[in-house]
C-alpha cells in the first residue's frame, strides 16, 4: 500500500471540459483517506487558483505542491516558498512593460495578481480556474513567481537571459519563470521528506508535459489516458482519460481502493 499520492489537477482529478470533479474521483480518494494515505495536489496553479477549487476536492487534501513545484502548502500554511533573484525579476518586469507583454506576478504569499485589467487573459482565467484574478502593480514586494504570456521565440529568448538565475517552463502561451532547480518532482520529494514518507511510497498521477518528472521520481507513476507524449513515456503504468473514471481505476488496479463506485 502507498503512503502518499500527488496529483495534478487539469485533467487529471478536474475534468475541465464538465468544470467538475468526476464522482469516481472523489470515491477514490476518500477511500485513500481513510487508508491512511496522504493526499497532496501538484500543479502549476498559484494558492489561489488551487483554492478555487471546488470544496470536495479541496477538504480531501493534506497540502499541495503549487506553481509546479516550488511552493508547498500544508497544514494550511505555506512550508517552502522560494524567491527569484530580485534584481533580474525588475529587469524583467522593465522588459515587459515596455514591451506591453501581458504577465502575473506571485509574491511570497503565493497569491497570485495580474499586471492589468486585460478582458482576454481575464476570460481565459475565468473559463478555466472559475475565479476572477486580481490586479495589482508589484511595489517593492519580494517575488517568488513570474509568469508571461507570449508564444513569441524571441521574448522567451530575452526573458532567459535576464532571469539567468531561473527555471524556465514555456506551456503554450503561458510561460513560467520559478526557482531553478524546481520541478513537480523536486516539490514532491520535499513535501514527502516533510512528512516523513520515503518516495518510493509515492504514487503520481498526472497528463501534462511537466508531469513526466513526476511519473519518473515517484515508486508508482501512472499517466491519465489523455496523456502527453513524454508523460505516458515516463509512466509505470496508463489508466483511462478522466471522463472514463481513469483515476479511480488506477487505484482500483493497484488495489489500493475497493469497487463500491456505480456510474448512473
Amino acid at each position: 500500500m502507498i503512503q502518499a499520492a500527488f496529483f495534478d489537477v487539469d485533467g487529471t482529478v478536474f475534468d475541465n471540459k464538465r468544470k467538475c470533479v468526476p464522482k469516481s474521483t472523489l470515491c477514490a480518494l476518500a477511500q485513500l483517506k481513510q487508508r491512511g494515505v496522504k493526499l497532496f495536489l501538484c500543479t502549476n496553479r498559484s494558492l489561489d487558483e488551487a483554492q478555487a477549487l471546488p470544496f470536495e476536492l479541496m477538504q480531501l487534501m493534506d497540502g499541495a505542491v503549487l506553481l509546479a513545484g516550488s511552493l508547498l502548502y500544508a497544514d494550511e500554511q505555506l512550508i517552502e516558498v522560494p524567491e527569484l533573484n530580485q534584481l533580474e525579476c525588475r529587469h524583467a518586469i522593465e522588459y515587459m512593460e515596455m514591451n506591453q507583454i501581458l504577465y502575473r506576478w506571485v509574491p511570497v504569499t503565493g497569491k497570485g495578481y495580474l499586471c492589468c485589467d486585460d478582458p482576454e487573459l481575464i476570460s481565459i482565467f475565468e473559463r478555466a480556474y472559475g475565479m476572477h484574478p486580481p490586479v495589482k502593480k508589484i511595489e517593492g514586494e519580494t517575488i517568488s513567481a513570474l509568469l508571461y504570456y507570449s508564444v513569441d521565440q524571441s521574448v522567451h529568448a530575452k526573458l532567459e537571459g535576464i532571469l539567468k538565475s531561473a527555471s524556465h517552463v514555456h506551456l503554450g502561451l503561458a510561460n513560467e519563470i520559478i526557482a531553478q532547480g524546481s520541478d513537480k518532482a523536486s516539490g514532491m520529494k520535499k513535501m514527502a521528506k516533510h512528512f516523513g514518507i520515503p518516495i518510493e511510497a509515492c504514487a503520481a498521477f498526472g497528463d501534462g508535459y511537466n508531469d513526466a518528472v513526476m511519473l519518473k521520481c515517484a515508486g508508482v507513476g501512472i499517466a491519465m489516458g489523455n496523456a502527453k507524449e513524454n508523460c505516458l513515456a515516463s509512466a509505470d503504468y496508463i489508466t483511462e482519460t478522466i471522463e472514463e473514471n481513469g483515476l479511480y481505476n488506477a487505484c482500483l488496479h493497484f488495489g489500493w481502493i475497493e469497487r463500491d463506485f456505480h456510474e448512473n
